[in-house]
C-alpha cells in the first residue's frame, strides 16, 4: 500500500436519493467523509412539506457537515469544496452534472457509482429503464468522471439478476448495496495501486431519460408483459397511470392475461378488473385514485360502479 494511503481518504460525498445512502454509510465507516453535498430540500407528500433528501438525513446521523447548493456552478460551492482539502470526490445519484471546476478539485479525481453496466443505460433513469425494457441482468459501475454524462473510464463493475416481479424501488435497494461493495473494492484497489481504467465503447452506449410524470402513462397498445414491466419500472416514481373520467388512475400492480379485445377496453369490472392490451390483457391487482389510498382491484370495483365493462381507458 502507498504510504500516503495508510490514513483514511478524505472524501467529499455528493448524492441525493436513497440509492446513495448506503454508499455514504459505508464510506463514513471506513474513510474520512469531510463533507456531504446534496440537493436542496424539496416539497413532497400530500401536504407538500419541505423534505430533506435521504443523503442529508444520513449525513446528519453521522454528524457530517452537509451543504445544499441551488446551483452546481456557484463559485461559492467551488470555494467550499476546495477548502475541504479532500483527496477524492465520490458521487452517487446526485442528480447534477459536475462542471470542470469541480472535477479538477480532488487530487485523486471524482468517482461515480452508477446503477447500470456502462456504457449501457447512461443517464438519469437506468434502474427504471432496465425493468421497463425487460432486462434480466443489471448491475453497478464505478467510473472516473469526466465532463460527459457517464462517459468516463470504467473502474469496476458488479452485476446481479433482476428478480421478477421486483419494482424499481426494490431493485434500487439491492443495487445500492452492490454499489457500496463496489466503491469499497474500488478504493482498496486505488490504495493498493491496482486500479485499472477501461475506456467505454461509444458504439455500445445507450441513454436513459430524466423521468417526469408523463413517462408513467400506460400505452395500452403494448403487450401485457411490456405493460407489467412498465408498471414495475415506474414504481415508485413517477408511477404508472391511465386516464379514467379525466383523472389519473395510478396502477401499482398488474398480472398479464391472455384474453383479447381492443387495447384499453375494460373486459371485466365485477369481481376482478381486466383491461385489454395488444395481443392480450392485464388484471389490475392494485390501483389508486388521486388523494386516495391504494386498494386492490376488487375493492376498487366495489366503490366505483361507474367503471363498467366495455369502457375504454386512456387517451
Amino acid at each position: 500500500m502507498n504510504e500516503k494511503f495508510k490514513r483514511p481518504l478524505r472524501i467529499i460525498f455528493m448524492g441525493t436519493s436513497s440509492f446513495a445512502v448506503l454508499p455514504l454509510s459505508v464510506l463514513c465507516e471506513t474513510e474520512d467523509v469531510v463533507l456531504a453535498v446534496t440537493q436542496p430540500d424539496r416539497k413532497a407528500g400530500r401536504g407538500l412539506m419541505f423534505t430533506a433528501s435521504p443523503v442529508k438525513e444520513e449525513s446528519i446521523h453521522y454528524g457530517i457537515r452537509c451543504i445544499q447548493p441551488e446551483k452546481i456552478n456557484d463559485p461559492g460551492l467551488v470555494h467550499t469544496l476546495k477548502k475541504a482539502s479532500c483527496d477524492l470526490i465520490v458521487v452517487a445519484a446526485y442528480g447534477r452534472i459536475l462542471p470542470p471546476e469541480i472535477l479538477e478539485i480532488p487530487p485523486l479525481g471524482c468517482i461515480n457509482i452508477h446503477a447500470s453496466l456502462l456504457p449501457k443505460y447512461r443517464g438519469a433513469s437506468p434502474i427504471t429503464t432496465a425493468i421497463v425494457l425487460g432486462e434480466k441482468v443489471t448491475g453497478v459501475t464505478t467510473m472516473m468522471m469526466d465532463q460527459g454524462m457517464d462517459t468516463g473510464d470504467v473502474l469496476m463493475q458488479m452485476s446481479l439478476q433482476i428478480q421478477d416481479p421486483e419494482t424499481a424501488e426494490e431493485l434500487s435497494e439491492r443495487l445500492s448495496a452492490l454499489g457500496s461493495r463496489a466503491i469499497l473494492k474500488t478504493l482498496k484497489a486505488l490504495k493498493d495501486g491496482k486500479l485499472e481504467r477501461t475506456s467505454q465503447s461509444e458504439a455500445d452506449a445507450t441513454y436513459t431519460p430524466l423521468l417526469n410524470k408523463k413517462h408513467g402513462e400506460i400505452n395500452w397498445n403494448q403487450g401485457p408483459v411490456r405493460i407489467r414491466n412498465h408498471v414495475r419500472g415506474m414504481n415508485p416514481w413517477p408511477g404508472a397511470y391511465t386516464l379514467f373520467h379525466g383523472k389519473s388512475l395510478k396502477i401499482w400492480r398488474v398480472t398479464p392475461y391472455a384474453e383479447k379485445a381492443d387495447p384499453g377496453r375494460v373486459l371485466h369490472a365485477k369481481e376482478r378488473l381486466i383491461i385489454a392490451a395488444k395481443d392480450g390483457s392485464v388484471m389490475i391487482d392494485e390501483l389508486q385514485l388521486p388523494g386516495k389510498k391504494r386498494v386492490s382491484g376488487p375493492e376498487f370495483l366495489r366503490g366505483h360502479h361507474e367503471l363498467r365493462e366495455g369502457m375504454i381507458l386512456g387517451r
